[in-house]
């Protein structure tokens, strides 16, 4: 893919409101000529690039698929398709902004613009990204002083390129051995909790994980009660497993998670509750909401928001 950029610094919008869009109907008149397409690509494209096109294979393609943020809002956006030599297209995005004052930022325009052909070519059924080269066409008269490329927009474009794009981002906890994460410290219970949740199965793994809960002081209710939650057995289930460990570690763990499918279903009473008054006859409401209370379901300030009607 190939962004052109044609930014218009000159001071015209009067004319315009007056003449129409003149200078994106030029635009569009000449840069829609498949003759006009030809040598300007043929002139600007990088030698590698055109020794692998058939630049006669030129053709104006429509640019619907740009997410509307991207386009310019005259929509005087041009994209050419070119075919390699062995008949795959390659796309020439040629977008035209006319602009009423210099923009510093246009090379993170331009980028953030890559990101969104890139998407957009992917969401056609793409497994591959194609080249993406991009021109500005400047003529207004206020000294360019930014950036001209991607590149400089970085404090090191190289280190980026060697830890950012070429290295891989996955980190794969389903496949990552619990030997491997125990040596990240801290950082190895909270990714073993979504590892267990992934598995569907705490049990499996809590061996291994509450010796590094304790370790790191990560034993709280968040985590206890992200676990009793997303573990695919039911609560009964799950607590049978649970004693299936030593004595000792049986009833400690039974004592929090117990704990914690107490705080569950409380939580699961309460909203169902909660519904039912909102959805139910003022009458009784009083009567219930002081039996809530006196249940330890709901707290003071909950019992007045439903009395005002705000839950």
């Amino acid at each position: 893919m190939i962004s052109l950029y044609i930014v218009d610094e000159k001071n015209k919008m009067k004319k315009e409101r007056k003449r129409g869009n003149i200078h994106d109907n030029n635009f569009k008149h000449n840069f829609t000529s498949k003759r006009v397409a030809h040598d300007f690509l043929k002139y600007n494209l990088p030698q590698k690039v055109l020794d692998s096109v058939r630049i006669e294979t030129v053709q104006v393609e429509s640019t619907e698929f740009l997410p509307s943020r991207y386009r310019s809002k005259r929509k005087a956006d041009i994209l050419y398709s070119v075919k390699d030599r062995k008949g795959k297209k390659l796309y020439a995005l040629i977008h035209l902004e006319g602009q009423s004052s210099y923009d510093q930022h246009m090379a993170l325009r331009v980028w953030e613009y890559h990101v969104a052909i890139t998407r957009a070519h992917l969401k056609k059924g793409k497994k591959k990204i194609p080249l993406i080269l991009t021109y500005v066409l400047y003529h207004g008269n206020k000294k360019w002083t930014s950036a001209k490329s991607i590149a400089e927009l970085f404090d090191d474009f190289d280190l980026y390129v060697d830890v950012s794009l070429r290295a891989p981002f996955l980190l794969h906890l389903t496949k990552t051995q619990i030997e491997e994460l125990k040596k990240q410290e801290a950082a190895a219970a909270p990714q073993l909790i979504m590892k267990g949740q992934g598995l569907g199965d705490y049990c499996e793994i809590l061996g291994e994980l509450w010796p590094l809960l304790e370790k790191h002081d990560q034993v709280n209710e968040e985590n206890i009660d992200y676990m009793t939650t997303t573990d695919r057995h039911d609560d009964s289930q799950f607590l049978e497993k649970l004693s299936k460990f030593d004595p000792t570690t049986a009833n400690n763990y039974k004592i929090m998670f117990e704990a914690a499918i107490q705080r569950e279903h409380k939580k699961a009473l309460k909203l169902g509750i909660m519904k039912g008054l909102r959805e139910g006859k003022q009458e009784g409401r009083q009567e219930t909401i002081a039996s809530l209370l006196k249940q330890g379901v709901i707290s003071q300030a909950q019992a007045k928001q439903v009395l005002r009607g705000l839950l």
